[in-house]
């Protein structure tokens, strides 16, 4: 446990996680749009979102870490602690509280999205509609060829 906690207090980790982060989310913003990498399916977007609350989850243990050292300095009254506390405070302040209700909003809105866009009555109105047109070409085109043959 000591490890894990001095390998999340690193300050390096904690920023290169963020970055992991932001560069998932913006994947999954381009899926979700149709223009990323990956295409847009169910399975894809499931692995996404999850990938997403995984970095999330590790993200906050990390600030979570950062915290409680700050409070272990803060009780041993070490030099800098007073400073460093506002900072961390400023911080959570500023950028826990914003993103904590884009993530909750987003995971509404996704999840709505999906069972929207995967909806077995909006399956069948497009396959009806794809045969419809289907049958629509070949009719015009058959009337087409007729009319040529004639003239």
């Amino acid at each position: 446990m000591i490890y894990i906690t001095r390998f999340f207090s690193n300050t390096k980790i904690l920023l290169s996680l963020f970055l992991l982060t932001l560069l998932c989310v913006i994947v999954t913003i381009q899926t979700f749009t149709d223009t990323g990498l990956l295409p847009l399916n169910k399975n894809n977007i499931q692995l996404l979102l999850m990938v997403n609350v995984v970095f999330f989850i590790l993200l906050t243990f990390g600030i979570f870490i950062k915290l409680f050292n700050v409070y272990i300095r803060k009780k041993n009254n070490e030099l800098g602690s007073t400073t460093s506390k506002s900072l961390v405070f400023y911080f959570l302040s500023i950028s826990i509280i914003p993103c904590l209700l884009i993530a909750i909003f987003s995971l509404i809105f996704f999840n709505y999205g999906i069972q929207n866009w995967f909806n077995k009555k909006i399956e069948n109105t497009v396959n009806n509609s794809v045969n419809l047109a289907q049958s629509y070409l070949s009719d015009h085109y058959k009337l087409f060829i007729n009319n040529v043959l004639l003239t």
